[in-house]
């Protein structure tokens, strides 16, 4: 773990105007205890709480970088943590020109070199509330739990979701990165005939505590669904006729699921975009809700480059950023610095794709490292 000090930043002034005096106190209490602990835990670093509220304009993500970076010698520190949801510390927000949507970054919080086209000099976090009273329950949660997380978490498994259409590839991510891909499931199942809209049944055996969940699926801006996908011309043809879908992922079966531990990876459209949502209507807040450690994906919609049918199967776009991340993550890096060097290594070879890089999010503690355990290492190095 670096020797540099961590940023803790919020917004009291807004949390205070969206919840109740007891809920504002218990969240001050609760964040000024968690940075105390962190300051034990970080030992000589420096653990600072800024409040952007003492900004002009702290609705204004422009207005807020401006005053981060004069208020903060970022030479100090190797990670921020955003605390709250995008009413509370804005994302930084670009038009995504080849649809119109608007894509959603923390990372440009710290992006300061010139002339790069994205390099985050810190790793970045967010721990988020929800857009409705919830008395702050879930960010209270997130912030204990966040505390208490530093360095001990050993996942002892592997799971996920992946569309049919998608299952070599996602297969190629776990492969690539060293794990086993038997608990990888696809949606549509492989060989079962699915009508144009179905629930893909599930089983909470498919989801675990302290386990490396990846989703491979469709998802959508407005619905709180994940997607599978068939297509009927064959597996990995690029051709659109004869798609079949199916509901892959709903908010009501993670509710069901003990995911304490567990790390999610996710390149479905819309993921961390979870301004205006509540546990019910964001799969990102319901894997939070139900004791994750962190999710990671895109806040618009997230693009794969194609390759011509018949070539070895490569990762591009999305993708690779998701195994890029995961790759740092077993080598033992935090999950912050996991996605920020991604990220950088991705910038410095495709150069034009800011709606991945940018739109790649982290709703999590950056600092925390999983370590793993040896004899489960084992294993993963015996699939190399």
């Amino acid at each position: 773990m670096s020797d540099k000090g961590q940023l803790i930043i919020t917004n009291f002034d807004r949390f205070r105007r969206k919840n109740s005096r007891e809920v504002y106190l218990s969240f001050q209490k609760t964040l000024e205890d968690s940075v105390d602990q962190r300051q034990k835990i970080l030992g000589g670093s420096c653990v600072e709480l800024v409040n952007v509220g003492e900004t002009q304009d702290s609705s204004n993500w422009k207005s807020v970088k401006k005053f981060l970076i004069a208020k903060c010698d970022i030479d100090k520190y190797d990670s921020a943590l955003l605390i709250g949801n995008d009413d509370i510390v804005p994302f930084c927000r670009f038009p995504n020109n080849a649809d119109g949507e608007v894509v959603y970054s923390d990372s440009y919080y710290f992006d300061l070199q010139e002339g790069t086209d994205h390099y985050p000099v810190l790793s970045v976090g967010r721990l988020p509330d929800t857009l409705g009273h919830d008395d702050g329950h879930l960010l209270l949660d997130l912030i204990q739990k966040a505390s208490e997380y530093q360095e001990q978490v050993s996942p002892c498994d592997q799971g996920g979701i992946t569309s049919e259409v998608w299952y070599y590839i996602s297969r190629t991510i776990l492969e690539q990165a060293s794990l086993p891909f038997d608990n990888l499931i696809s949606s549509p199942p492989f060989g079962v005939v699915a009508s144009k809209v179905v629930r893909f049944p599930l089983t909470e055996n498919h989801l675990k505590a302290q386990s490396i969940l990846l989703f491979n699926l469709h998802g959508e801006k407005e619905t709180p669904y994940w997607f599978g996908e068939r297509r009927n011309n064959g597996v990995g043809d690029w051709l659109e006729a004869g798609s079949e879908i199916s509901v892959a992922l709903t908010p009501e079966f993670v509710d069901q699921c003990n995911l304490i531990n567990s790390l999610v990876i996710s390149s479905a459209c819309h993921t961390t975009a979870i301004l205006d949502k509540e546990i019910n209507t964001s799969l990102a807040l319901s894997f939070l809700n139900r004791g994750c450690l962190a999710v990671i994906g895109p806040s618009s919609t997230a693009y794969s480059y194609r390759v011509k049918r018949g070539s070895s199967v490569s990762l591009t776009g999305i993708n690779l950023i998701c195994y890029l991340f995961l790759k740092n993550v077993i080598d033992g890096k935090p999950l912050g610095e996991s996605l920020r060097l991604a990220k950088v290594y991705y910038s410095s070879r495709n150069e034009y794709d800011d709606v991945n890089i940018l739109g790649c999010n982290l709703l999590g503690d950056p600092r925390i490292k999983i370590q793993w355990n040896q004899e489960r290492r084992g294993v993963y190095d015996r699939v190399r």
